[in-house]
């Protein structure tokens, strides 16, 4: 049966924010798997793993929690199911959640080689945190690039000896010590936050997702033709699937200025078209369509133990969908160049707005209009939105002034607006990749 909500005990833990680097102080170590020069870097698998097939699809299947989900899924596509015991329930709390996207070639379908490859890295990590009141969410993008502390891990092969923790190192070389829970502890460590949830996902995670939900429509400035990716688009908009979802995701060289940060704000216009699109169609409400992507998402997805309670899941999904677009903001990790290093980013002194606001459980806002370097607003669509949205409250002009003044009270009262310069976008916001030139 189950529960009509989860226990308290499943909001997340929240800790005192830990200064930056405020771990044991050890000598550095050489990057772990770091790239050669000239190697095809294999980035960003995106948060489409997060919204789909996370909180969507992945978590009710839980990596197919035996024959109970497998039960499921089968009568649901043979249409036996009673949709009424497939009924989403009610979260008490929010929660943390992270997914750690790898560059491991093993398994995957694709061409998926690299000459000189040393290592499998967490080339994306992207932090998911949803409100105890579930009216916001706030999901950050931590550069590959980012130079961090990582502390002492547990190695994996059960000798139960820990490496050492570093005073810096690359992020995306923390699942090297210890796997992916060595990047949760990072992420830990970092922003003060307890992170009880993780996946893990692959080049292929993204591909099945992606065709699960039919493909994305995004909007690209111009025609994109990155023979290192793959990736090929026309001029306005795209429908990605397959192999081109994946390469949109993981392109360097199609957007901007060929960045690892210009990467992380042309994902954002692939996730936030992501968004809209499940929320017009009412995918994160309607149960029996989240199992019948349930079973995809099983097969190409790592969950934490923590996520192997189906019903916790179907509530986790239920409270994302409450979220209003505008109110689900995309961010980049707040960073600046390394002065040691013109090829690295340490993280800016507003990190330390955004992740106590976190920590606090307070919704953030950016403060300008930067989308980042590997994007535009689609003005077009702005446009039309924003005469639509005029003539609607026209019509709607008998709403009480006092009941919306109390709203923006309240509302002001709970939001931080982070420091000028900080990009990222909401959901609502409909934006266009910025064609390298």
């Amino acid at each position: 049966m189950v529960p009509d909500s989860l226990p308290e005990a499943d909001a997340p833990v929240r800790r005192r924010r830990r200064r930056r680097g405020g771990i044991a102080q050890h000598g550095r170590l050489g990057s772990a798997g770091g790239g050669v020069k000239g190697v095809v870097k294999w980035f960003s698998i995106g948060l489409v793993t997060v919204l789909v097939g996370l909180l969507g699809t992945a978590g009710l299947a839980v990596a197919q929690i035996a024959s109970n989900l497998t039960f499921v899924s089968e009568n649901v596509i043979e249409g036996a199911v009673d949709s009424s015991a497939l009924a989403i329930q009610d979260l008490s709390g929010g929660f943390n959640f992270l997914v750690v996207g790898t560059d491991i070639r093993d398994g995957q379908d694709g061409d998926y080689t690299a000459s000189g490859k040393t290592g499998d890295l967490a080339d994306v990590i992207i932090l998911l945190h949803v409100s105890d009141d579930h009216k916001s969410a706030t999901v950050v993008s931590f550069p590959r690039d980012l130079m961090v502390a990582i502390p002492s891990c547990a190695k994996n092969d059960g000798s139960g000896e820990y490496y050492s923790a570093m005073s810096k190192q690359q992020i995306n070389s923390s699942i090297t010590y210890g796997g992916v829970s060595c990047t949760v502890a990072t992420i830990e460590n970092l922003t003060g936050l307890s992170i009880p949830y993780y996946a893990l996902v692959d080049f292929n995670g993204v591909i099945e997702m992606s065709n699960a939900v039919g493909g994305v429509t995004v909007c690209s400035t111009g025609a994109v033709n990155d023979p290192e990716s793959g990736l090929v688009l026309v001029e306005g908009e795209n429908t990605l699937e397959g192999d081109q979802a994946l390469a949109f995701l993981r392109t360097r060289h199609g957007f901007g200025d060929g960045s690892d940060l210009a990467r992380i704000s042309a994902q954002q216009v692939f996730l936030s078209a992501l968004m809209r699109q499940m929320t017009s169609t009412g995918t994160l409400t309607n149960a029996v369509t989240l199992y019948l992507l349930a079973s995809t998402a099983a097969e190409n997805l790592q969950l934490s133990s923590s996520l192997a309670d189906l019903n916790k899941m179907v509530a986790m999904a239920g409270a994302l969908a409450s979220v209003d677009l505008d109110n689900m903001v995309f961010v980049q990790a707040p960073t600046t160049a390394d002065p040691e290093n013109s090829n690295r980013v340490v993280l800016s002194d507003a990190a330390d707005v955004l992740f106590e606001a976190l920590v606090e459980d307070e919704q953030v806002s950016l403060s300008d209009d930067s989308v980042g370097r590997g994007s535009v607003v689609d003005e077009s669509s702005e446009a039309t939105s924003s005469s639509s949205a005029t003539a609607e409250a026209s019509e709607s002009a008998v709403a009480s002034d006092d009941a919306a003044s109390s709203s923006e009270a309240a509302d002001d009262s709970t939001s931080v607006t982070l420091p000028s310069g900080v990009t990222g976008q909401t959901a609502a916001t409909q934006t266009c990749a910025k064609a390298a030139e």
